[in-house]
């Protein structure tokens, strides 16, 4: 659980105090880094008591679809709540709303 949790908080994300939550945010973590086409780096994945929320800013509708789909997805989960926006995208990778 500590190493689930630190590194959420260092990505800015947060997990529930369950080991599922952590296990959970782990799933959704790697399934936005394996979805083809989707820029994951200005999104934050939030899990507490199997829920699993998506925030942040994606380039475009498509990745909101995509980013909403892919962890959808995983089993395990008691719900998903995408709260992404469109926009420049976070992290280092902004120009990717540009290409």
């Amino acid at each position: 659980k500590e190493t689930f949790g630190q590194k959420a908080k260092d990505l800015g994300d947060k997990v529930g105090a369950s080991l599922t939550d952590g296990w959970l945010w782990t799933k959704a973590r790697g399934a936005l880094m394996a979805a083809d086409d989707l820029e994951e780096s200005g999104i934050n994945v939030d899990v507490n008591n199997g829920v699993i929320t998506l925030r942040g800013t994606v380039p475009n509708a498509d990745q909101v679809k995509k980013a909403d789909a892919a962890v959808k997805a995983l089993s395990g989960h008691k719900g998903v709540q995408n709260q992404l926006k469109v926009g420049a995208a976070g992290g280092g990778n902004s120009n990717a709303a540009k290409r």
